[in-house]
């Protein structure tokens, strides 16, 4: 059977299920819909009334097992309805919920007095309105087999004889009925006291009722126990009656007693299941409202003493390190004995060997029915003498785990039986249930504010801080200071080792970070490699300073990640409230204008000044329109020819990037490239710069001219990263059906390897990390790809490095070039490299050649190409073609041959 359950029984005992029908009335259509939806899905039939009438009409022809009723409705309440509803027999015990805006004693005792089971506040909670209701038919069921059970016991009972005794004045039996005696095993009682067999703590109270009964003659009613002599307790009513001799004196008095011990076992079964429902209700409305754990737990605890009417209930949590259980809410008498406890989890611990410890490793009840049993007497000597006689040691489950216990006390032994139970293992689910929406809204609170991998404030909440720290600061002007600092040498760490190795690295840094700080600062990581610092009170900028060489001491030191000693550098930029901004947006703003300054500069971290705002403003809108012209193919590449020195023939073309930005034209590399390295763009663009080279190289040898090499610059951002190879074989890989900016290629569809491409990097980007970038270029020569060596001489490699490098070409920089005739020092210089060159079996090509002179040194000097506006500026591709079309050069030195 689908969906939720109610159970029926018929006239004969027999036992049916079926699915359980809700009826909800109410005279706003959407409140039916939404509850109508919420009941549905949990597995209820579900019928509607908008109107008092039609409900009473619904429930004279229909069976319901649960009705929901608004309290504020035209024509009649809900008061007046449940009270017409609670007059008709099939209603009597069906579970009534008021659902109701009022909150006031008032409201909720008329909606009690008027036979309502429970209520609901509205709002109402969609998604704890199933729930709910779920619990509140399981309750009724239990309720109604009991009540059922109490009215056949009834019946039985009243046609059994009762028991029937004869005393005299003094209360010794003169008389006692068979059935009595079967009471006490066939023992023949009389002549003895009547008052041996009653319970010591009921017997003075029998005694004075026989007294007055034998005084004033009134017959006189009692309840009391009897002791048994195996021990067993007997519950009894009694009614005396007296018998008179002639002279009207009293001599006899007949007592007529009842065994009532089944029925009050029943009763209290129903009034116990009352007192846990009672607290389900309680509980559940508690959770409707409250959103903070300590307020739950101190409810929970509350509404268990009072409705639950335990003498004691308190909550303890599992400490997740050590595994203690910890008390964090009670309520009722005796607390003072849970600071007697220590209890723990652990099965190894002295206190985890308990209930409590056995409840949390087990994830189920432990309950003791009679503490005078227990298997640890100190323990139980001091719950006894304290007025406990039973307890239940419910676990608190969230996310499949056991995170603590709730913990009742009863005055009374036997109080937990197996319906009680289940009704008690609800309220733990509930309880339990709480918790878990509270830690998904705490996770998705923390998820929102703070960072996943460091658990630092990320950016939202930096600002946020920013911003009430100003508001705070503002009428006294207290100077606060934000810092951005910017971790350098981040991405050699996650590029090389991984990014797991990056993200211990980053978690390492802000660990160093926090323990830098002072209590009232803040931190936060705010971006990739990127943190913010809250500095509060600060004096001045030479304060600032104090505090912030003790930050950056605390980070410039090595890092032992992976086996390997890690250096960093930081760059930071600092903003000062209020001079350097009003507001939490502007002093971000400010310092990270500073920042961007300091990245360039050899301070460790500069102030800000007001130019900076400016640049600033300035570098994000051309970093905007950087990102348009990639997505709008604004980019173009132009040519300059290399010269073979001895034939004066093009032997390679450089491919040099140019931007046609449609308001200001073309605009030269140095205006924008470095902002493509500092952004990251560089990779799609040089990608771009690849295949549109090797699109320009088909064109060239698709129109019968003899194809040079072209040689593409490759940037230190493109080296770095992890797979550089596979980088440009991607990159290349789809320029047989790329396009360029002017069009289609042509030749779409035709893969062209890689036969006449070259790549260009700086001698200084390759020293940034000589292992990493050996072994990259070596697989780029493997894959039929030249390298050349550029800028040769600028930079700090050694001979020895040189004599390892993959490298097929060397460029001498334009530097070595200019007034060589002029300077004996840099002729040798250049003479010596040209040499080496070619000891290295490597062909020398001199950059920067403007004059005849400089050309015609070099060609004595044996270098093996030449590049520079002597010969060409840098072409369109249009330009270059119509170049070769002429088949000679004006450079050409066999053109002016005869």
């Amino acid at each position: 059977m689908t969906g939720e359950v109610a159970i029926e029984r018929g006239p004969t005992g027999t036992v049916t299920e079926r699915q359980a029908i809700a009826l909800v009335v109410d005279d706003e259509s959407t409140q039916l819909l939404l509850s109508r939806a919420a009941l549905e899905r949990v597995g209820f039939l579900v019928e509607t009334a908008d109107d008092p009438h039609a409900a009473l009409a619904l429930a004279d022809k229909m069976h319901f097992d649960v009705v929901f009723m608004d309290v504020d409705m035209p024509d009649m309440d809900g008061y007046a309805l449940c009270r017409l509803m609670r007059s008709r027999p099939q209603m009597r015990y069906v579970p009534i919920v008021m659902v109701t805006g009022r909150e006031d004693m008032d409201s909720i005792d008329r909606a009690y007095a008027a036979g309502a089971t429970d209520f609901i506040a509205k709002p109402i909670n969609w998604a704890l309105l199933g729930h709910r209701a779920r619990y509140i038919l399981r309750s009724g069921n239990l309720v109604r087999d009991l009540v059922a059970s109490e009215e056949k016991f009834r019946l039985i009972t009243e046609n059994i004889s009762d028991f029937i005794s004869m005393l005299d004045l003094d209360g010794t039996r003169i008389y006692n009925s068979p059935s009595f005696r079967r009471l006490f095993g066939g023992t023949d009682l009389t002549g003895t006291d009547s008052f041996a067999e009653i319970h010591p703590e009921d017997r003075e109270s029998i005694r004075q009722i026989l007294r007055e009964t034998a005084t004033t003659g009134a017959g006189n009613a009692a309840k009391y126990r009897l002791l048994l002599q195996d021990g067993s307790v007997r519950y009894i009513e009694s009614e005396g009656s007296v018998i008179r001799d002639e002279a009207g004196e009293i001599t006899k008095v007949v007592v007529i007693s009842r065994d009532v011990t089944e029925r009050r076992a029943q009763q209290d079964k129903i009034d116990g299941l009352s007192r846990i429902s009672s607290m389900l209700s309680g509980i559940n409305s508690a959770l409707v409202r409250i959103r903070d754990r300590q307020e739950l737990f101190d409810e929970a605890c509350r509404i268990a003493v009072q409705f639950g009417h335990f003498k004691l209930a308190w909550i303890g949590v599992v400490d997740a390190e050590t595994g203690d259980i910890r008390a964090v809410a009670s309520a009722g008498e005796e607390q003072d004995h849970i600071a007697t406890l220590a209890l723990s989890a652990r099965a190894d611990a002295p206190g985890g060997r308990g209930m409590a410890g056995r409840a949390i490793r087990g994830k189920q009840a432990e309950v003791s029915n009679d503490i005078s049993t227990d298997a640890t007497p100190t323990s139980s000597m001091e719950k006894l003498a304290r007025g406990f006689r039973s307890m239940v040691v419910l676990p608190l489950m969230v996310g499949g785990e056991a995170i603590g216990v709730f913990v009742l006390y009863a005055a009374q032994p036997g109080v937990f039986n197996a319906e009680e139970m289940r009704l008690l293992e609800e309220l733990a689910s509930d309880v339990s249930f709480g918790l878990d929406y509270m830690e998904q809204e705490r996770r998705l609170h923390h998820l929102a504010y703070y960072d996943a991998l460091t658990g630092l404030p990320n950016r939202s909440l930096f600002v946020e801080r920013l911003g009430r720290l100003t508001d705070a600061a503002r009428p006294s002007m207290v100077k606060v200071a934000v810092v951005i600092l910017d971790v350098r040498g981040f991405h050699i760490v996650n590029d090389n080792l991984g990014r797991h190795a990056g993200d211990t690295l980053l978690k390492m840094v802000a660990d160093r970070l926090q323990r830098g700080v002072r209590a009232a600062d803040t931190v936060s990581r705010i971006g990739g490699d990127q943190f913010g610092l809250i500095l509060t009170e600060v004096n001045n900028e030479s304060h600032v300073g104090q505090l912030l060489q003790k930050i950056c001491g605390s980070l410039d030191l090595v890092y032992p990640i992976a086996d390997e000693p890690i250096h960093l550098a930081v760059k930071g930029g600092v903003a000062i409230y209020p001079v350097d901004g009003a507001n939490a947006e502007a002093l971000m703003t400010s310092a990270e204008a500073a920042m961007k300054r300091a990245k360039a500069a050899l301070e460790p971290y500069l102030y800000y000044a007001p130019d900076l705002n400016a640049a600033y403003a300035n570098r994000l809108l051309l970093e905007s329109k950087l990102r348009r012209a990639l997505d709008q193919q604004q980019f173009v590449l132009y040519y300059q020819p290399k010269v073979d020195a001895a034939s004066g023939r093009i032997s390679g073309l450089e491919a040099l990037l140019r931007w046609i930005d449609p308001e200001l034209g073309v605009i030269m590399p140095l205006q924008f490239v470095p902002l493509l390295e500092d952004t990251g763009m560089i990779k799609d663009v040089g990608a771009w710069i690849f295949r549109q080279a090797m699109i320009d190289l088909q064109k060239l040898r698709a129109s019968g001219q003899i194809p040079p090499r072209i040689a593409v610059n490759v940037s230190a951002v493109q080296l770095r990263q992890r797979d550089f190879p596979a980088y440009v074989a991607d990159a290349i890989g789809g320029s047989a059906a790329g396009k360029n900016s002017a069009g289609d290629s042509g030749n779409s569809g035709k893969a062209i390897g890689t036969s006449g491409l070259e790549i260009e990097v700086t001698e200084t980007v390759l020293m940034d990390d000589i292992e990493h970038n050996v072994k990259a270029l070596q697989e780029i020569r493997n894959m039929g790809i030249g390298v050349s060596l550029d800028d040769f001489g600028t930079g700090y490699s050694s001979l020895n490095y040189v004599a390892r490098l993959p490298a097929n070409t060397l460029k001498l920089d334009q530097s070595f070039v200019a007034n060589l005739a002029a300077s004996p020092e840099k002729l040798a210089i250049v003479s010596a490299v040209i040499t080496l060159g070619h000891a290295l079996g490597m062909r020398i090509v001199a950059e920067g050649v403007e004059t005849e002179e400089q050309a015609g040194l070099l060609r004595r000097l044996k270098c093996d190409e030449l590049q520079g506006y002597l010969f060409s500026r840098p072409l369109p591709l249009e330009q270059l073609e119509l170049l070769f079309s002429k088949g000679t050069m004006p450079w050409d030195s066999k053109a002016s041959e005869p």
